[in-house]
């Protein structure tokens, strides 16, 4: 069987917030001839998360010569509660978005993906996403 395998540059352990002192980070899977669009990938399962549990083929189905990847990862249970989770993924998406030009991917065009707890993080985006804080004074938090 043949499997689909294209070329890409990985950047690790973007930091998008802190929670309780930690570092919550994401990485870019950028294509080799990229268009702008993006799947922010949500690596969890079992509400359980790390920078170090993502790897390029967990985006096997997703994989695109021209589409990012953007794999965020969240403090784990009980660290952390699922509606901390929720607000730091949600964090992590502005983020995203307010430095899109940065990484190449078109802040319009994001969609989401995730498997077990990253499905019920990756519907929760889609369902109860909204602003964040306007009176913050990063300003990709209130985006």
């Amino acid at each position: 069987m043949w499997y689909f395998h294209p070329r890409f540059e990985r950047t690790d352990r973007i930091v998008y917030t802190q929670r309780h002192g930690v570092d919550l980070t994401f990485d870019v899977v950028r294509p080799a001839h990229p268009n702008g669009l993006g799947v922010v990938l949500m690596v969890s399962g079992g509400w359980r998360s790390g920078r170090d549990q993502f790897r390029p083929w967990m985006t096997a189905p997703l994989a695109s010569p021209r589409v990012y990847d953007l794999a965020v990862s969240h403090m784990s249970q009980p660290q952390a509660t699922v509606m901390e989770i929720v607000e730091d993924v949600n964090r992590a998406v502005r983020f995203i978005r307010h430095h899109a030009k940065e990484y190449g991917v078109d802040p319009n065009h994001l969609g989401v993906a995730g498997g077990s707890a990253g499905g019920h993080l990756s519907l929760m985006l889609a369902t109860r996403g909204g602003p964040g804080a306007a009176e913050a004074p990063d300003p990709s938090i209130g985006k």
